[in-house]
């Protein structure tokens, strides 16, 4: 079983500047309702080649495209295979590696291609390589309308790893809860954000309860969302803590987790934390994506029957945000 080190992280946020607000958010569709980036074009053989280059091994071989709540679920299959090496394609390299980096898991980066004919040829070339592995929800064919067929994935998900276990927890003199309000689009039409009025009502109720309230995002939710100037708030990142007073304590992405790990409850939009708190069976209350201001049911956006199936995620409690603040 692989050794978890402790790897110090650099800013892993892009500054934005402090009037950020959230603008509708343009992205390519493909097959149902997932949303891929903007990607520049691949050469395939060049691709294909410096894939083959890192394959060069006797190896147990992965492959996973998307954000970090994708890369969690593959790191989660793969994480403790002393053999394993890693073909991810991310929306957002620097934070993804440092997860990769954490686990002591080799990876080959680059940035999302998902919804190009490169993918396919990608796909292709590594599964036609007999030491290629099952990588988790990885969809077959890669439609992703496959992803509604829950017992073929359900069958191939770790829905449990012991990473707050092996990473530890922080202590506190008061219970823990994490938010995190915004996912990494602010779209309107995909609304997986909390309206800055809903985001202080959250916090304060909490902070009335007695807890000790971490909120967590990038560097851009923090500028949109804003420090809270009072006793037991925190703004958390993996590189840095700040405090309600303006304070501000270096850690590192170990710390970072150690902190969402002494939780007693997380509550977040759909986005890499839940993904993260609900590996590691921590009771995580989602509150539901919002398209232009409606609730949809369960199933209508196919990454429902992944990231948000209480089959796979006992831990796990949807809710809105109007519940949560009665």
């Amino acid at each position: 079983m692989k050794k978890i080190t402790q790897q110090h992280t650099r800013n892993n946020f892009q500054p934005v500047a402090a009037n950020f607000k959230p603008q509708p958010n343009k992205v390519v569709k493909q097959n149902l309702k997932r949303d891929l980036p903007k990607i520049a074009p691949h050469s395939p053989s060049n691709l294909i080649q410096k894939i083959r280059l890192f394959m060069n091994s006797d190896s147990n071989y992965y492959l996973g495209f998307g954000g970090l709540g994708d890369a969690l679920l593959l790191l989660a299959t793969c994480w403790d295979d002393p053999k394993a090496k890693v073909v991810y394609f991310a929306n957002y390299i620097p934070f993804v590696k440092q997860f990769f980096e954490l686990f002591n898991v080799p990876v080959y980066l680059e940035k999302n291609i998902m919804g190009t004919q490169v993918a396919g040829q990608v796909f292709d070339f590594m599964k036609s390589n007999p030491k290629f592995k099952q990588s988790a929800h990885l969809a077959d064919g890669l439609y992703f309308g496959d992803w509604k067929n829950e017992n073929k994935y359900i069958n191939r998900i770790k829905r449990y790893v012991p990473w707050a276990e092996r990473l530890g927890k922080e202590k506190f003199d008061k219970p823990v809860v994490i938010i995190a309000p915004s996912g990494s689009n602010k779209d309107i039409q995909r609304q997986r954000y909390l309206h800055h009025h809903e985001y202080q009502q959250l916090v304060d109720l909490h902070l009335d309860k007695n807890y000790r309230v971490y909120a967590t995002g990038s560097m851009a939710d923090l500028h949109h969302f804003k420090l809270i100037n009072k006793d037991n708030f925190y703004w958390l990142c993996s590189d840095n803590i700040y405090s309600g007073n303006g304070n501000v304590e270096k850690i590192d992405l170990r710390k970072m987790l150690r902190i969402i790990n002494s939780a007693v409850h997380v509550i977040s939009m759909d986005s890499w934390l839940k993904s993260y708190t609900l590996l590691c069976n921590i009771l995580t209350k989602v509150v539901k994506t919002r398209w232009d201001g409606k609730y949809k049911p369960y199933g209508e956006d196919v990454t429902d029957w992944i990231f948000l199936n209480t089959d796979i995620w006992p831990s796990l409690k949807m809710t809105t945000i109007e519940e949560l603040l009665t």
